[in-house]
């Protein structure tokens, strides 16, 4: 598997796996040696075989849906990547076609690269971890972890926004956020009607 820094900030990598290798192994070994611990992930490809799994809520564990041995199109894969006990952990998703048309899809247990899948990983400004959930009995997003985007917004010649991101109650968030919207809408109201008059009075 090979890897590209794409973008510094965030952090972006476009991974290319060969033939061969296995997606979710080499994923968490690639988050483990760039110490990333919060990402989400999209990926297509080809695969010569594929495990997706579901969630049974009976035994608390993830079991096969259907074993693919065969050669099949990585129609989408998405996911994240979290911390777990201080580990990186994956998540994904996977849906694949079949030669004669029919799609499959569940939880990615393993797959198998044949002869390329292209992945774009892009790190999360906000921490995420993940925390044994005591009724499922599996790793989910802790509370604390889940942090809300906070847009700061300002009027310019046309509309400049900028983004930074923060913990924040969610309540407070969607206030500011629907405030900032309208705030901008605003500016670029009357941002657009004084460069209307000024081009009137220069024709004048």
């Amino acid at each position: 598997m090979r890897h590209k820094l794409l973008e510094k900030h965030p952090r972006t990598y476009i991974l290319v796996f060969d033939t061969g290798d296995e997606v979710a192994a080499e994923l968490k070994r690639f988050a483990s040696e760039q110490n990333i611990s919060s990402a989400s992930f999209k990926a297509i490809g080809a695969l010569s075989s594929v495990k997706p799994g579901w969630f049974n809520w009976q035994t608390k564990r993830y079991e096969t849906c259907v074993a693919l041995e065969e050669q099949v199109e990585l129609l989408s894969l998405i996911g994240d990547v979290a911390e777990d006990e201080g580990q990186p952990k994956v998540h994904a998703h996977v849906i694949v076609d079949k030669s004669d048309g029919t799609a499959h899809g569940g939880h990615l247990q393993e797959a198998v690269v044949r002869p390329t899948c292209e992945l774009v990983i892009s790190e999360s400004p906000v921490h995420l971890r993940k925390q044994m959930d005591a009724e499922s009995g599996i790793p989910l997003p802790s509370h604390e972890s889940v942090g809300v985007p906070f847009i700061r917004a300002f009027c310019g010649p046309r509309r400049v926004v900028e983004s930074s991101f923060t913990t924040v109650p969610l309540s407070v968030a969607i206030v500011t956020t629907i405030t900032l919207r309208a705030a901008g809408l605003i500016c670029n109201t009357v941002n657009d009607f004084l460069l209307a008059w000024w081009d009137q009075r220069r024709l004048l």
